[in-house]
């Protein structure tokens, strides 16, 4: 097996990064609402759900990335990101890049020692964070983790009744932003961090943006041709297969998304009521539950499946309702199958050739298994090790 994951992408993908594609979706569709809150989230983080057109999602982006900038993020920090499934999240990672920083990803329900250890061990500066998630205190338990370790200068939140030492993002003016220029990352620099474990111990898994839009693609085509009008994500952050699937997905289409977060049926309700053509990204437990047959509105709703490896839904058949899979191999690689691939062999095997043809050169390798269980190629993330290029070894 090709062991080099250097590969550049074929045009017109090799020099696209997130920023750039949320540029383009700002161009060519201005005033379409491009993300848009759960219909429920003033009940759970207090806050009225957001609506933002295109064009109004890159001027929040611009605007937070030079936010970050004035609160002294610089080039190469990491940004510790704990948000739910709201407007703010993809805001906060496109942003990161457009400052030259690197945002880890975290799930809100994380353990605060987790959070903690991670943290050191990647010298975050910086946590963007809300106030509450339903019952939690996230924004406590920010400040906490802020507390601990030494690399940390600031704690910033979104929304309301921050706890006392988070600084609030709403209410900034023009002026009290420092002269910057938001950055053009390039498509090898790191785009996201996620956290899994290898041996009990906390490793960093990093994606460039090359890799992001390589692996959205790749769950685009594993729809087989499926077109869509919007996307309604019932994922929280904190994984790679997760964004890929959601705002990785929606960006490479071009396509809106509804979020719905923490999950409720009402809202779920409400979001399917106003998408059109919908395309619904849910955990797999969502058919082994049996939430699917509780909703008439289904019936005409196209599904992705998202699993991790050792799931027991990760390996379980698919209603016909559901067009594809993604399963999450930890935070090692992502497979994106259709409904009706085999899982099994995929997880032994890999996917050799990237399913969007012409992405890749015809000789370079996706993502490959080996019998000692790494995972090789494009599509593997860089694992443990440190730096902005791209992936560079074996998962």
């Amino acid at each position: 097996m090709d062991r080099t994951t250097e590969t550049a992408l074929l045009p017109p993908w090799n020099a696209t990064t997130l920023p750039a594609l949320l540029v383009r979706q700002a161009v060519e569709t201005p005033d379409t609402v491009l993300w848009s809150d759960c219909p429920a989230r003033d009940a759970w983080n207090g806050v009225e759900p957001r609506h933002l057109t295109a064009v109004n999602a890159l001027a929040c982006t611009r605007f937070l990335a030079l936010q970050l900038t004035t609160l002294g993020v610089a080039r190469g920090d990491h940004v510790l990101i704990l948000l739910a499934n709201m407007v703010e999240f993809p805001m906060a990672v496109i942003a990161c890049a457009m400052a030259g920083a690197v945002p880890l990803v975290m799930p809100v329900d994380e353990k605060p020692e987790t959070i903690r250890a991670a943290a050191e061990k990647l010298g975050v500066t910086t946590i963007l964070t809300t106030a509450r998630v339903g019952d939690v205190a996230i924004g406590d338990k920010a400040r906490q983790v802020a507390a601990k370790v030494l690399t940390i200068r600031c704690v910033a939140g979104f929304g309301l009744d921050l706890p006392d030492g988070v600084v609030t993002l709403e209410g900034w003016s023009e002026e009290d932003i420092l002269p910057a220029e938001p950055l053009d990352p390039e498509a090898g620099d790191i785009a996201l961090v996620t956290i899994m474990r290898m041996d009990g111990v906390l490793v960093p898994a990093r994606r460039s943006h090359a890799q992001l839009v390589a692996e959205a693609l790749s769950v685009q085509a594993s729809l087989g041709g499926a077109d869509f009008g919007s996307l309604v994500s019932l994922l929280h952050p904190g994984s790679a297969g997760s964004f890929a699937g959601s705002h990785g997905l929606a960006l490479v289409a071009g396509r809106p998304v509804r979020l719905v977060g923490p999950y409720a049926r009402e809202a779920l309700r409400g979001q399917l009521a106003k998408a059109e053509a919908p395309l619904l990204l849910v955990p797999g437990h969502f058919f082994t539950r049996n939430e699917a047959s509780a909703f008439e509105a289904l019936e005409e709703a196209s599904m992705i499946a998202f699993s991790r490896r050792g799931d027991t839904e990760a390996l379980s058949p698919l209603p016909g309702k559901a067009l594809a899979r993604i399963i999450a191999v930890d935070e090692r690689a992502v497979l994106a199958l259709p409904a009706t691939a085999n899982a099994a062999e995929a997880l032994a095997t890999g996917q050799p050739a990237h399913p969007h043809k012409g992405l890749l050169p015809a000789d370079a390798l996706w993502i490959g298994a080996t019998e000692a269980g790494t995972w090789l190629g494009f599509g593997a993330a860089r694992i443990g090790d440190a730096g902005n290029g791209a992936a560079s070894q074996a998962a």
